[in-house]
């Protein structure tokens, strides 16, 4: 999935402990994104199909991310 512009400042300037949902079945795709900061430097990155958890990792930065996002 590539992300757009909003979506990779949105998950740059995510605040600690909160969350940011990407995808799913309500944008018309099969794989839904979960982006929780969980402390300054740890990101939880959820993916999730059909509501069922496929994959979660624990990423130290929003380039990280991205990148794990863009290439799942």
């Amino acid at each position: 999935m590539l992300l757009n512009k909003v979506q990779k400042l949105t998950i740059q300037r995510l605040p600690i402990d909160e969350c940011y949902t990407i995808g799913g079945v309500a944008a018309g795709e099969d794989k839904r994104y979960e982006i929780q900061r969980v402390t300054e430097l740890e990101y939880k990155v959820g993916i999730y199909a059909l509501m069922i958890c496929l994959e979660v990792d624990y990423l130290h930065s929003p380039e990280e991310v991205i990148e794990f996002i863009e290439t799942h």
